[in-house]
């Protein structure tokens, strides 16, 4: 018998396994694992874009973060915790593990709700900085991001960072794909 490693035992202990650890349920519980972890992901990274545009001037935001941060990791786990608890994997009939499959036309859509609301979410935080943060009237600001040379590195970065997470989403739910 092959002795289990150490990644083995903490995800034993995490999700209460008792029996044999066979594949199939590794393989679900890796799952649940990489996706909590694309949502850790996901958050830590709006949670960065938060505390770089409002953690220098409120000085809150740069004493809770840490805290948050924890809490984030902690209720991400948790949120595992219970989703592979609910596949009742102690049972040995592999048919009773439901596997969540999407359409073609599912998958773009979602991958593109990320593109779009990941752009959406960036202007809307610079909005709010440039207005709320640094008292810029609306005209002004208006005026400046009509500017090419302020516009383009703005537009860049904005697609830039929404085409990367929505070719993630898109990857990622290629894997589940309807045949």
């Amino acid at each position: 018998m092959k002795k289990e490693d150490l990644t083995t035992r903490l995800l034993r202990n995490f999700f209460h396994i008792q029996g044999p650890f066979d594949e199939c349920r590794q393989e679900v519980i890796y799952k649940a694992c990489a996706r909590s972890m694309v949502q850790i992901f996901y958050s830590s990274f709006l949670l960065f874009l938060f505390y770089l545009l409002f953690g220098r001037f409120i000085e809150i935001v740069r004493m809770a973060m840490p805290y948050i941060y924890f809490g984030l990791i902690w209720f991400m786990s948790i949120k595992a915790q219970r989703a592979v608890q609910e596949l009742h994997l102690e049972k040995d009939d592999k048919s009773e593990i439901i596997y969540k499959t999407y359409s073609k036309h599912q998958i773009k859509v979602r991958s593109w709700l990320v593109f779009i609301s990941i752009e959406i979410g960036l202007f809307a935080l610079l909005l709010f900085h440039k207005l709320f943060v640094q008292q810029i009237p609306l005209s002004i600001f208006l005026e400046k991001i009509i500017q090419t040379e302020i516009m383009v590195p703005l537009l860049v970065f904005g697609l830039s960072i929404g085409a990367i997470f929505g070719t993630m989403v898109y990857s990622f739910l290629s894997l589940h794909k309807e045949k």
